[in-house]
């Protein structure tokens, strides 16, 4: 995928995120992946789904709580928190358009009533698929990032821009996953 369409594609996702509610985006900026501070750099430049990543590094499941979700023409949109699982901390929030047709009826079952991230239902129906990140970038945290994230300061966060196909090429979902600020972090 070629640069332009890269920041298209993070440009339509960040569009999801706010589209919700008419707030303008924070300023961004793309970032190369090797200039991406630990741990947010071990967190998310890989090839693995984001859920199962979170899971390993802060050794609790993921839970799902979606903030925002409308299907149209065969597309999930949501926006949506990461949690961990007792004690519930958000560890990331984002953006996900899911094309609901590459799914059997037992996984889009499980989509449509957001009681598990996508990590786990696509672990939970053994749906074979490679994770492709496109893109890195740092965004500033305004007023909507600080309430989803419960914070109470600005942070620059960090992102990646993220594609969920199956074998053939064919798109399952396009996903923007923000971060949450980590103590002891650069950046």
């Amino acid at each position: 995928m070629a640069v332009s369409e890269n920041h298209q594609l993070i440009q339509d996702l960040i569009g999801v995120f706010y589209g919700w509610g008419g707030s303008s985006p924070p300023p961004y900026r793309t970032i190369e992946s090797a200039k991406i501070p630990e741990p947010y750099h071990a967190l998310l430049v890989h090839d693995r789904d984001m859920t199962s990543t979170l899971e390993k590094y802060y050794g609790r499941k993921i839970q799902l709580q979606p903030d925002y979700t409308c299907e149209n023409d065969g597309m999930l949109m949501r926006r949506v928190a990461l949690l961990t699982h007792n004690p519930h901390r958000i560890v990331e929030v984002g953006a996900i358009r899911i094309a609901m047709r590459r799914f059997g009826p037992a996984a889009a079952d499980l989509i449509r009533h957001a009681q598990m991230p996508l990590g786990a239902v696509l672990r939970e129906c053994d749906v074979r698929y490679v994770s492709s990140p496109c893109a890195f970038f740092q965004i500033a945290s305004d007023e909507l990032l600080r309430r989803m994230l419960n914070l109470t300061a600005s942070h620059h966060l960090y992102g990646r821009q993220n594609i969920l196909s199956d074998s053939e090429g064919h798109s399952l979902a396009e996903v923007l996953e923000i971060l949450s600020p980590m103590e002891n972090a650069d950046g």
